[in-house]
């Protein structure tokens, strides 16, 4: 008889493989739970991203540089702390807006027998920072955030086996309304529908031309280029014209280079666009500067100026009309024109902050006759007791070569002139321009006519409000009677080429500039009016709404939007939105120059500018051998722009 020795271990394996099961299960659980919790957490984080950029959004829209908290609808809105959506309505305003947009993405608050929680903060910087930053971003750097954080319980399955019946998954997003480096040597708004600028210098190629060179010469963006136009032939070099020495040239969408009879371009660094790589974000192809409002200008600068802002400096050419340094400081007593000095380099005629024009005071009486303002063959200096600011009716020029011109710390409005071929500012051959040992502060030349204004709205630290130019009453008579009133003129320092002309001017310093201008014009050097444009502005940015007298760029009847806007209708001259730059290789520039989509600037001469600068502009155009050598950007300019920062 056969003895079965196992037969006492039967139903073992049964007990081993139930304990195992037991196992497996749990980790079977664990996997799917951790996996549908994974997957939960990560809705969570889409919706809480979602919902503080909306907040934030919708805040930007109420105003750029928010300065306080509303109570009532449609105001921009803040909280005392986490706060359930369940308790805001749609009187919250932006906040409400956040937690519709968690609604959106599959979070409502209270949702799920109270499973979906939902909380939204938001504050003024100045008067609670935002607590789930610390010190990754500098408080000065931003100016309203919104926090929202979302979590969902979640009932647990296989894993409960083990006692834990419900999970959490949960996500948390911080957006803010903050100041932003803008990189970029060369940015280039005009888009397809916008007319090629200049015929006289591109012989009206076909619209859309972001790029144009022509005759030879070298375009270098040390810090890069965007090109927003999305035509074959965006950039059209001709002849040997050559970009070199740029890191990247991103075209929008399907835009190209062509080179001359629609060859290869000379271009040292591929370019991309959205075939090849380029990034698409709208908010490379759009002006950067859509958040400010024009400059702000301060009516009284300097109570020290004698007969100062805002009732103006005639400057007397009744005497002598072919230049004006023969009445400087003529009238004694009278503070006619420009008082003080000589006129020598040791001893500079002064020119204190004020408005000038030019006048025929022969009677006693100073008649404006819309003239520019000359500066011929001597020694002049700017002169202030602080931040000042000088405003030139008609222009100002320069003859016979050999002036020098020393600017202080202020801005500079060039207010119309009344001839189109005369430029706001024009520098005969051997003109040296350059700064008074106290200009740290730096220079701003505004280019503009007669009726700029300005919007207190462009930063919350303004102290010099809303206004426009208060015009003398002799320049106002001229205005309105006069054939040839002052209008918009082409900007920029447009000289002669000869290598004795030197130019070494920076923009405003945001560290010791005034209060006003720190934030949002910090660097700037130069700024066009956006109403010189061929292109309508409807505040701060591009009108393309469509509303009443708008003609879009293709005519009647077609539909209008960002690519096609409104035409600008009010230009007395369809050149005036022109802004020249002398290339020479005297010629340095530090900061930002800011023109509107719709304008242009052409770079001439046969020598190189080089210098730090950030250009935004519509359109360049180099020609007649002219180079340009931006070397790259060492403290850009800040945008105010909406960022997630958690």
């Amino acid at each position: 008889m056969r003895i079965d020795r196992h037969k006492n271990t039967r139903g073992q394996a049964i007990v081993l493989v139930a304990f195992a099961l037991f196992a497996i299960c749990g980790m079977l659980g664990l996997a799917v739970d951790v996996g549908w919790s994974f997957f939960v957490k990560k809705s969570a984080q889409a919706a809480a991203d979602s919902a503080a950029l909306a907040g934030a959004s919708q805040a930007m829209a109420l105003g750029a540089s928010p300065s306080s908290c509303a109570t009532l609808p449609g105001g921009l809105h803040c909280t005392p702390g986490a706060t359930r959506c369940t308790s805001l309505s749609a009187n919250d305003g932006n906040l409400w807006n956040a937690c519709q947009y968690a609604v959106a993405n599959g979070f409502t608050d209270g949702a799920n027998n109270g499973a979906v929680i939902v909380t939204v903060d938001a504050d003024l910087v100045s008067i609670r920072q935002a607590p789930t930053l610390g010190g990754s971003i500098v408080p000065a750097r931003y100016k309203y955030w919104v926090t929202v954080r979302v979590s969902q319980r979640i009932p647990q399955l296989f894993s409960a086996v083990w006692g834990n019946t419900n999970g959490t998954s949960a996500a948390r997003a911080t957006a803010i309304i903050g100041l932003l480096n803008f990189n970029g040597s060369l940015d280039l708004l005009n888009r397809r529908n916008d007319p090629n600028p200049d015929c006289a210098v591109s012989g009206c190629a076909a619209a859309g031309v972001n790029l144009s060179g022509q005759g030879g010469g070298n375009i270098q963006a040390g810090a890069g280029m965007f090109l927003a136009s999305d035509i074959a032939g965006a950039a059209n070099l001709g002849g040997s014209s050559s970009v070199s020495n740029t890191p990247f040239s991103y075209f929008r969408g399907g835009g190209t280079c062509v080179g001359g009879s629609s060859g290869p371009c000379t271009w040292s660094a591929p370019w991309t666009n959205a075939s090849t790589g380029a990034p698409q974000n709208g908010s490379y192809y759009t002006d950067p500067t859509n958040t400010k409002t024009q400059p702000p200008l301060n009516i009284s600068p300097d109570a020290s100026a004698a007969n100062g802002l805002p009732n103006g400096r005639p400057v007397d050419t009744s005497l002598n009309p072919s230049n004006c340094k023969g009445c400087l400081g003529r009238f004694s007593g009278v503070n006619v024109g420009i008082s003080g000095g000589t006129g020598t380099a040791a001893d500079p005629y002064l020119i204190p902050s004020g408005n000038y024009y030019t006048a025929n005071c022969s009677t006693g009486t100073c008649v404006a006759n819309g003239n520019q303002i000359k500066f011929d063959n001597a020694y002049y200096k700017f002169q202030t007791t602080q931040f000042g600011q000088w405003v030139f009716f008609g222009g100002l020029s320069t003859t016979s070569g050999n002036s020098s011109i020393q600017f202080a710390p202020g801005q500079y409005v060039f207010a119309g002139t009344n001839n189109i071929n005369n430029p706001s500012f024009y520098l005969d051959n051997g003109t040296i321009l350059n700064e008074t040992s106290s200009a740290s502060a730096g220079e701003m030349f505004l280019f503009t006519n007669p009726n700029y204004s300005w919007s207190a709205g462009a930063n919350s630290l303004t102290t010099w409000g809303s206004g426009s130019l208060t015009v003398p009453n002799p320049v106002a008579t001229y205005n309105s009677t006069s054939a040839t009133p002052l209008a918009y003129g082409q900007a920029g320092f447009k000289s002669g080429n000869s290598s004795n002309t030197h130019i070494d001017l920076h923009g405003l310093d945001p560290a010791t500039a005034p209060a006003a201008l720190s934030e949002d014009y910090g660097r700037f050097l130069m700024w066009q009016d956006r109403a010189n444009s061929r292109v309508r502005y409807n505040g701060n940015d591009v009108d393309y709404s469509g509303g009443i007298g708008c003609t879009p760029e293709l005519g009647l009847g077609t539909a209008v939007n960002l690519d096609n806007p409104c035409k600008n209708t009010g230009l007395t001259d369809q050149t005036s939105p022109a802004m020249f730059m002398q290339a020479n290789v005297n010629i340095n520039l530090k900061g930002a120059i800011y023109q509107p989509r719709g304008a242009w600037l052409n770079v001439q001469g046969g020598s190189g500018a080089a210098g730090p600068l950030q250009i935004i502009t519509g359109a360049v155009n180099f020609f007649g051998g002219a180079s340009m050598n931006l070397i790259g950007v060492g403290t850009p300019i800040d945008v105010t722009k909406i960022a997630l920062v958690e």
